[in-house]
């Protein structure tokens, strides 16, 4: 299986825990396949960088570098438009479609309204875990 994740899931993973954090554990133990785009890491990385985190430099280019290596990085040659209110949401489908992703998974209110997006499926983590047990069972 495929997965998108948006910034927001890494961010909670590394910095918080929880479901967040197991599902950045089944795609880094090999259960799903990370896809991530060029955007999506500059994305991560400028966040990470902020203030308000207090991580060191060489803490986000390990956290970076550690992700980049584990993930499939795709470089997207369409581009959607599907979310006005946050255009830079539209990267993580652009992101998803390249890689034939089968799911985003995110937080993000805009994305998790779509529900879908032609055949990729958009689920908040604690939703992804629980479809990840189920593509296990069947």
């Amino acid at each position: 299986m495929k997965v998108v994740l948006d910034t927001n899931v890494i961010l909670s993973a590394i910095l918080f825990g929880g479901k967040p954090r197991q599902v950045l554990e089944a795609a880094t133990s090999g259960q799903v396949t990370i896809c991530i785009s060029e955007k999506l890491i500059s994305e991560l990385e400028g966040v990470l960088h902020r203030e308000k985190f207090g991580l060191d430099s060489r803490i986000v280019s390990s956290i970076v570098a550690e992700l980049t290596s584990a993930a499939e990085v795709v470089q997207p040659t369409a581009h959607v438009s599907v979310i006005k209110d946050d255009p830079s949401d539209n990267d993580v489908i652009d992101c998803a479609l390249q890689a034939k992703a089968d799911c985003i998974v995110s937080g993000d209110r805009h994305l998790l309204e779509l529900l879908r997006y032609g055949n990729v499926l958009i689920l908040n983590p604690d939703d992804f875990l629980k479809h990840l047990e189920e593509q296990k069972e069947s």
